[in-house]
């Protein structure tokens, strides 16, 4: 009996993103989701641009980041106390709990990233919209701080690309760069790709 799938392939997430966004041109392929990962992609084939390095050492740009900066302020007294009410009305949340969740449970930074909905109900305010944007200028000094191929379009996939769009988009205009797509899931391009190109 003939296998359903006679010619699968296992390859990364990246290069999943690279063909669902960028087809077969040359580009910049950005993922900010929970965490956050970036290369280079020639149209055929992905190369890293820098360590992603996981949310404790890296990440920039992502919801744990996001996640990690808004916690610090909150619990440093960084931010308005009215937001800061605000949250402890949400959340009621002391630090030794936070840092009990991240050290001792599963997934930290899954629960780092569960604040980005927080983030993005304030984001009008300049304390947290200063948190985004800083965190986005992260993203770019970490992974394109020697970048070979600033001409080339910039794609990027997740959820807190596609949320966060606007301020993402600013953020390249003011370093010159040109964000083509930002889409919360590349699945239907990569479907496209696949039946053009298979």
């Amino acid at each position: 009996m003939k296998p359903v799938f006679s010619n699968l392939q296992i390859e990364n997430d990246l290069l999943g993103v690279a063909r669902g966004l960028s087809g077969q041109d040359a580009g910049n392929i950005c993922i900010l989701g929970t965490g956050s990962n970036a290369c280079y992609y020639d149209g055929n084939e992905v190369n890293k641009v820098s360590a992603s390095l996981g949310y404790i050492l890296g990440d920039e740009g992502s919801g744990a980041y996001l996640g990690k900066r808004l916690l610090s302020r909150i619990f440093r007294n960084q931010l308005p106390g009215e937001l800061i009410s605000v949250f402890q009305d949400e959340f009621n949340l002391k630090p030794y709990e936070v840092i009990s969740r991240l050290y001792d449970q599963p997934q930290p930074n899954h629960y780092l990233a569960s604040f980005a909905p927080f983030i993005h109900q304030h984001r009008h305010l300049p304390e947290i919209h200063s948190i985004i944007s800083q965190s986005f200028e992260d993203f770019f000094d970490a992974f394109f701080h020697v970048n070979e191929h600033p001409e080339l379009p910039f794609h990027f996939s997740g959820s807190i690309a596609y949320f966060f769009s606007d301020i993402l988009r600013a953020v390249g205009e003011q370093r010159g760069i040109h964000i083509q797509h930002i889409v919360q899931s590349p699945i239907a391009g990569l479907v496209l790709y696949h039946q053009q190109y298979d």
